[in-house]
């Protein structure tokens, strides 16, 4: 008995150490559980938004598309409505007695053709940038979300590993 009395001390210092080590090991593989799940989170969210920017950058080369249809009506309906212009003044002319050759009125309709030309080519031309401001808004949109998606995962790395810096020092 007195034996036992003895070790009791070292047998109840060993039992205490190997309960903290276990403790302090269970709260390591917690804090590492809890890592992975914020690293999988980070990752998942980049990858989120990696997808949202490609959706906003699809939408945004479709509204250029449409930029580009709706200058291209723009055109068409300029030039007829220069020719029309063109052809009342025409008929105007002719009224009065002016021919097709007479050099005024030739002069008169060139200036009304190329005025026409003008508004054509300027409606083509600002549909063409707005398409074109689409299309650097779609690749800057994409390069966000690949940035987000990198952010998500270098916050997975980070987390991970302090996850496993928490086992480790447990």
């Amino acid at each position: 008995m007195d034996q036992v009395k003895e070790y009791a001390p070292v047998v109840q210092q060993v039992a205490g150490t190997v309960l903290q080590a276990s403790g302090e090991n269970k709260a390591g593989r917690t804090q590492q559980d809890t890592a992975n799940f914020y690293g999988s989170a980070a990752k998942e969210q980049g990858v989120g938004a990696e997808r949202l920017a490609n959706f906003q950058a699809a939408q945004l080369e479709q509204n250029a598309g449409q930029d580009v249809a709706a200058g291209t009506a723009a055109v068409e309906a300029e030039r007829r409505k220069s020719e029309l212009i063109a052809s009342r003044a025409m008929a105007v002319a002719a009224a009065s007695g002016a021919g097709a050759l007479d050099p005024t009125v030739v002069k008169i309709l060139q200036g009304i053709r190329g005025e026409g030309e003008l508004a054509a080519n300027t409606q083509m031309y600002n549909a063409s940038e707005r398409a074109r401001g689409q299309l650097d808004q779609a690749k800057a949109t994409r390069y966000e979300g690949v940035l987000a998606r990198n952010a998500g995962e270098a916050g997975n790395v980070a987390y991970r590993s302090m996850g496993k810096a928490a086992v480790s020092a447990g």
